[in-house]
């Protein structure tokens, strides 16, 4: 999608048309500041009539002289006509802010239905339309549908006129991100293709001298970084980038070398540094990769202080890369912290363990057999393209037939940057991060120290939910993504939380995902209580099927209309008696279709036929 230059970039008295963004045979929005399809609604939830801003206010002025437009990297190219939508005016209308009383009850709407104060500030300023609640909107459009409680994510109407500014990932022509749209961080740091903006040299050494500025902001004019990432071919390139642009803004580089991103996170507290930078793509494909940045506490970064690094990356200067030699003492001290955390030892246990040729190739092994156990390695030998390439946490039937098939008593998965984890029993069954976080609670409560609450997300079984009520626990629900489940645990002052997905947090041992640590004790549970973990009590899961659709565009669910019928008739359909979610992923362009219920072939029909009718309305 693109917007035209204001007029007043285009000269005196001549009019640009604004572009029609047409979706499903329908005119959602027009760049002329109307949407006409959804003024009926505005007069339906008692909202006054809303022009957003001109393109110039809310995305800025594109370079390059008159006519300049900008254009949008993540919705499909048209055939580059500007046409207005029918019967609509090719002038925009005066803005809404003119009106202080239009502003004032769209800004009541907005914090009646967040629960929370938006402070949206002047909007004739174009930083201020990012300023920090709105920026926390847009990270989290993808768990908007749990903070408003509607469970198959249809964006409220007052959020949709926001939503053109987010959406569009608006570029200069010179390649320069536009003043009002920087978007580099993401819902778990900066991640694309290794090589390409935003993860080109130029833009990495950037990124290094905009948080050693931001640090020096701070009270710290020689910021100490500690560095580690994982195995990928491109990772050595990228930190070499990043370290030249931390030592030419004055800061200084510890690297950790091949390492996961909690020892990174654990490392950044043991050595007081003031932040931690781990360069990976997690579980994605090798010729991806990624910045993940941790504060002095080891946690990922909140949404402000992205915001606040990103504001800076323009006016840094680009500095050549610098070699950094990785210190093997470092991951020897991790090692030791995941040894000193256990609650006994595990001689006698037999373990796979799949380091998916990635970050933890060389500790996760190392650690459980200084723990006693003997060790079935697999996925250890990374040559710099075969992260998480068949094994792993996103293959873990590899690891579950060796398991069964070397008698062990029990194995586990990691993922590239070994932050969450799967597990199998000795009969090659599988556990998700609900039975493992059910385990641990079990393993607390014999401890002594019964939580009052675990930290699920709202991907987190049903059956989990009733098992844990059971036993006299809460399950508090968070968004999907590990940095929201953290923040949930520091409200409600939980030590286990965690994702279905096998990221999994005890926080009084770390303060992200640690799939080496959750798997060690595991293993001691089992260990301790003498009875393999076939055997260890198991809760009853509701069905639960997840489908992941391929998308080429991230439209709001409730604009497609296809799509908002299905999922309003699967909800019929399911009548109380199961639950649907629908959310684009964070971090790849997937929608996620979730349906749990307690018919599992009801829970199939639906699931299936939802993914199907979003493949039709927006497959890549």
């Amino acid at each position: 999608m693109a917007s035209a230059a204001s007029p007043a970039a285009c000269g005196e008295g001549e009019a640009t048309v604004p572009r029609q963004n047409v979706r499903q045979g329908r005119v959602v929005e027009d760049r002329g500041g109307r949407v006409p399809d959804l003024e009926e609604d505005l007069e339906e939830a008692g909202l006054p009539p809303f022009r957003p801003d001109p393109p110039r206010q809310l995305l800025g002025v594109a370079e390059g002289g008159e006519g300049a437009v900008h254009q949008a990297d993540d919705l499909p190219e048209d055939d580059g006509v500007r046409r207005p939508a029918k019967g609509v005016s090719p002038v925009a209308p005066p803005p809404a802010r003119d009106d202080p009383r239009v502003l004032q009850k769209h800004q009541d709407a907005f914090e009646e239905l967040l629960g929370k104060p938006l402070g949206l500030g002047d909007l004739s300023d174009a930083d201020d339309t990012l300023s920090m609640p709105l920026r926390e909107m847009a990270e989290r459009l993808e768990g908007v549908e749990t903070a408003l409680g509607d469970p198959h994510g249809t964006i409220p109407i007052g959020l949709i006129f926001f939503l053109p500014a987010f959406r569009q990932a608006a570029r200069r022509p010179s390649g320069k991100l536009s003043p009002a749209m920087r978007r580099l961080f993401g819902t778990d740091g900066i991640r694309g293709t290794a090589g390409e903006p935003p993860l080109d040299p130029v833009t990495v050494s950037r990124v290094g001298a905009a948080l050693v500025a931001s640090l020096a902001a701070e009270g710290t004019p020689r910021p100490r970084l500690v560095v580690g990432g994982d195995p990928r071919e491109s990772t050595a390139d990228i930190v070499a980038a990043l370290a030249g642009g931390v030592s030419a803004a004055g800061g200084q580089v510890t690297s950790a070398g091949v390492v996961p991103t909690p020892a990174v996170a654990w490392l950044v507290r043991a050595l007081a540094a003031e932040a931690g930078v781990v360069v990976s793509a997690s579980h994605n494909p090798w010729r991806d990769n990624g910045i993940k940045i941790f504060s002095a506490a080891g946690r990922k970064l909140p949404d402000a202080v992205e915001a606040a690094i990103e504001r800076r990356i323009e006016e840094s200067a680009p500095a050549p890369p610098r070699a950094v030699t990785p210190d093997p003492l470092l991951a020897q001290l991790y090692l030791e912290h995941l040894l000193e955390a256990l609650p006994g030892r595990l001689e006698g246990l037999t373990v796979v363990v799949d380091a998916a040729n990635g970050a933890a190739h060389e500790v996760a092994p190392a650690a459980f057999r200084a723990a006693g156990a003997r060790v079935v390695p697999l996925g250890v030998a990374p040559d710099g393209r075969n992260i998480n390439e068949g094994t792993g946490a996103l293959h873990p039937d590899a690891m579950a037939r060796a398991t069964r098939e070397a008698g062990a008593d029990l194995g586990i998965a990691l993922d590239g940057d070994a932050d969450r984890i799967v597990v199998a029993d000795g009969e090659g069954r599988l556990l998700d991060g609900d039975d493992v976080l059910h385990l641990w609670t079990l393993e607390m409560i014999r401890e002594g120290r019964r939580p009052e609450a675990v930290v699920g997300t709202v991907m987190s079984n049903f059956g989990f939910e009733r098992a844990l009520e059971d036993l006299g626990v809460a399950l508090r629900r968070a968004p999907v993504g590990d940095r929201y489940v953290v923040e949930e645990m520091e409200k409600d002052g939980a030590l286990l939380g965690g994702e279905p997905s096998g990221h999994l947090i005890r926080a009084d041992l770390s303060t992200t995902g640690d799939g080496t640590l959750a798997g060690l004790h595991l293993a001691a549970f089992v260990a301790l209580s003498k009875r393999p973990l076939a055997a260890q009590p198991r809760f009853r899961r509701t069905p639960q099927l997840l489908r992941n659709v391929r998308v080429r565009e991230r439209v709001p669910v409730g604009e497609v209309p296809l799509l908002a019928v299905a999922i309003r008739r699967a909800e019929e359909r399911l009548a109380g008696r199961g639950r649907l979610l629908v959310r684009y992923s964070g971090t790849e362009p997937l929608l996620r279709v979730m349906v749990e219920g307690e018919d599992p072939g009801l829970v199939a029909e639906l699931a299936d036929e939802i993914a199907a009718t979003a493949r039709a309305a927006l497959g890549a």
